[in-house]
């Protein structure tokens, strides 16, 4: 994913008569909180509260919450932590000792991040039907996996204190199971025993609770809407007028209305191509990319280019290019592919990072270096149109991405290297390594 000018924003950030002082809270050095003055070290993922939305078109109802697990980073606290800190010097209402009621009017404290999760947890616990309570066992499952997981940051006493007696056994039992999460049919267990793995339960069936006759039970179903009534309270940030309210198709304009590529009309376009991006198989949010083991199943990241594009402009599978986007260009290399449309060239986001360890740091005087090559495989990734790993049975297959539009481009080719491009790759692959190649 990316932000139109994006590359404009680190000067803004570091221009200190914009925008005096940053703060960030992050698990690492990013991209973004690399310019901010002070960082404060954010838990990671394993380390904090969460609750995962999720969309409302789905098989099965669910409700997923999750916890400290462990606790690695020293001094490394919750933002929601910070900000009932900040609140409560400012003394500001909605925390402290008496800031959340519950349904019999009793006043609750919001201390710390705990005093919120934990009646979120009381909430899905009682939601629909209620859980059962928390056997002996579970209880102790419960508590030990903390106490060895966390150490002395785990307070039993302070997390049962943020609800009552009651509810504490079926909080136990939400939080052991990471959630709430409707079983497919009705006896389900009963009927696990009786077909076991690979057998559909959620599938169209009288007994299933994913399906109401032929369609699904959670559908996405409240109401199409053809006029926003927010989008015409935004004016253009150069022109000043309103937006439109009605859905349109537009021709991709500048911000003084000049078309850079055409939609709607025949005008040529300044930008031959679309550049498109989508979100790549091997990666869950930018942040995993600092994982090298999932780097190494996916080094490279190839445009993707259709071949009446290629054709052309005289590209071949594997060809090093320049990306020429107006005001910049990009090198890349080439995926010549039926797996998207004439006119339109893509790439996975996520690539390209300068932070989280990409490149060496600089903190108060002390540089620390970029991370070394990963190393962990020999296997060769990174050839464009081939994909065995991650397959079962070492099947080969051609991945086709569905993607959305975004902004122009034009590809040009670039240093044109047929077999000699994958003596170069070789090469470089053996430099990251630190080998020395004569």
């Amino acid at each position: 994913m990316a932000v139109a000018g994006g590359d404009e924003i680190p000067a803004i950030l570091k221009d200190t008569e914009t925008i005096p002082l940053i703060v960030a809270s992050d698990t690492v050095i990013g991209d973004t909180s690399q310019y901010a003055d002070y960082i404060l070290p954010e838990p990671t993922y394993l380390e904090r509260w969460e609750n995962f939305g999720t969309y409302p078109n789905k098989r099965l109802a669910d409700e997923k919450i999750s916890q400290p697990a462990v606790s690695v980073v020293p001094d490394a606290r919750p933002f929601e932590d910070v900000l009932v800190e900040l609140w409560s010097e400012l003394d500001l209402p909605g925390v402290g000792a008496d800031a959340i009621p519950d349904a019999d009017g009793d006043l609750w404290p919001l201390e710390q991040a705990e005093d919120f999760y934990l009646k979120l947890a009381t909430n899905i616990a009682y939601g629909r039907d209620p859980v059962t309570d928390a056997t002996e066992d579970e209880l102790r499952v419960f508590r030990e996996s903390h106490e060895n997981g966390l150490g002395d940051q785990f307070d039993l006493e302070r997390w049962r204190a943020a609800v009552t007696d009651e509810e504490w056994r079926k909080v136990v039992t939400v939080l052991n199971r990471g959630g709430r999460f409707e079983e497919p049919t009705d006896g389900y267990g009963e009927a696990f025993a009786e077909h076991g793995h690979g057998y559909d339960y959620a599938e169209r069936a009288d007994d299933s609770n994913a399906y109401d006759g032929e369609h699904m039970r959670y559908k996405l179903e409240s109401r199409v809407d053809f006029y926003s009534e927010v989008v015409p309270k935004g004016k253009h940030s150069f022109t000043g007028e309103r937006f439109d309210p009605l859905p349109r198709v537009d021709d991709v304009e500048h911000y003084d209305g000049t078309v850079q590529a055409a939609v709607s009309g025949d005008d040529n376009r300044e930008r031959p191509l679309r550049l498109i991006n989508w979100k790549p198989r091997t990666q869950g949010m930018h942040r995993t990319q600092n994982s090298p083991w999932l780097r190494e199943t996916r080094p490279e990241n190839p445009v993707w280019i259709n071949p009446r594009d290629a054709d052309e402009r005289g590209i071949e599978n594997g060809d090093d290019i320049v990306l020429d986007a107006g005001r910049k260009t990009v090198d890349a290399v080439a995926m010549v592919t039926s797996g998207i449309r004439p006119g339109v060239v893509g790439a996975m986001w996520g690539w390209g990072r300068t932070g989280g360890g990409a490149t060496a740091e600089t903190i108060d005087g002390e540089t620390r270096p970029a991370v070394e090559a990963d190393g962990h495989s020999d296997y060769q990734f990174d050839e464009p149109m081939t994909e065995e790993a991650g397959y079962a049975k070492g099947a080969r297959r051609r991945l086709c991405d569905q993607s959305r539009p975004a902004v122009g481009c034009r590809a040009r080719r670039h240093r044109p290297l047929g077999p000699r491009w994958w003596k170069q790759r070789a090469v470089r692959r053996l430099r990251r390594r630190g080998a020395e190649v004569i």
